[in-house]
């Protein structure tokens, strides 16, 4: 099983999150953090993915296994917003299960600042 793109990566300093729509959006990532393991992620489904750093191609993903944790990908989205925002709620009323909708919302919400 691979990861499918969209990709939503997790930084664990920040709680900032991601949206990674292809492979050569992974360039962005250098090798000393993906190392210290400063990312977690998820791929559209929820599936848990890991950066890795290969040595002749750079920056890599990998499921980490075929669960689905879509509810967890959504609460990053949603702390993301929150956190960037603080003073104002973020409040969204698309489709539940839709994250690129939910992402491009909490996206929305922090540009207007």
């Amino acid at each position: 099983m691979e990861a499918r793109y969209p990709l939503f990566i997790l930084e664990k300093d920040d709680l900032s999150v991601r949206m990674i729509k292809d492979s050569n959006e992974l360039g962005w990532y250098e090798q000393i953090d993906i190392e210290e393991g400063l990312y977690a992620g998820w791929d559209v489904f929820g599936h848990p993915i890991e950066l890795y750093w290969e040595r002749k191609m750079g920056p890599q993903i990998r499921l980490v296994n075929d669960s689905q944790q879509i509810d967890k990908l959504k609460e990053a989205v949603l702390n993301y917003a929150n956190l960037a925002r603080p003073k104002i709620p973020f409040v969204y009323s698309g489709t539940e299960d839709d994250v690129v909708a939910l992402y491009k919302a909490a996206e929305e919400h922090i540009k207007r600042r």
